[in-house]
């Protein structure tokens, strides 16, 4: 085997190797100055992923490994085109081997994402309880509710924050017959985690540059 081979992730078929098969996770996001990136445990606290973007990049990407060291890749999660008034994410197996499904947000006074499989077909949605927008500008917890398309409950995502870091749990343990490929219901977490990131990003941008001569701080992008 040559040194590229060497360097590759290894590639692995995430179904027939048991990966996805907690109903319980928690998303915890690691600081780092190169590259967003989120621990996520079961719901024993062990850790079982990790999700990185590239260091470099021109579309959003977040690469989901088995181990830290990054060297066994199980999911891919990317923007599908730049410059779309709303963001679609392609969800496929490792090296885009085979589409698994799509994950579409949609424009509302409330964030809402449609789930996508790999053939176009809607097989869920998620969305939260429409909330007074102050009540999100100062943390309060908020939980996203994901529906079959039958309007049957396949799993929840609570988040909160604890001492300025954010707690993401993704819960699928009323998906008892397994109608959400894991795999989508994990990516969606994911996507979901990080847009809470920037929103938490941008009220403390937000909030640094109302003080004087602190604006240039609140533009920086502070990361928690």
């Amino acid at each position: 085997m040559d040194k590229d081979q060497q360097s590759q992730p290894q590639q692995v078929s995430p179904v027939s190797s048991g990966f996805f098969s907690q109903t319980r996770y928690q998303i915890q996001h690691q600081l780092s100055l190169t590259k967003e990136k989120f621990k996520i445990e079961d719901g024993s606290g062990n850790p079982v992923f990790w999700a990185v973007t590239p260091t470099i990049t021109l579309k959003k990407e977040f690469h989901v490994y088995s181990d830290e060291s990054g060297s066994q890749e199980v999911l891919e999660i990317k923007v599908h085109k730049l410059m779309e008034l709303t963001e679609n994410w392609d969800v496929m197996e490792p090296n885009g081997q085979a589409p698994i499904g799509t994950i579409k947000s949609e424009v509302h006074l409330t964030p809402k994402w449609q789930v996508l499989n790999a053939q176009g077909q809607l097989i869920a949605e998620a969305s939260e309880a429409k909330k007074d927008i102050v009540e999100h500008a100062i943390g309060v917890p908020r939980q996203f509710t994901v529906t079959s398309s039958s309007g049957a409950t396949l799993g929840t995502y609570d988040q909160s924050y604890a001492s300025m870091m954010l707690n993401f749990v993704m819960d699928f343990s009323q998906d008892t017959q397994h109608l959400l490929d894991r795999r989508l219901g994990m990516a969606l977490g994911i996507i979901v985690a990080n847009k809470a990131l920037s929103e938490k990003e941008h009220d403390q941008g937000g909030a640094l540059g109302g003080i004087g001569g602190l604006g240039g701080i609140g533009g920086g992008g502070i990361r928690l």
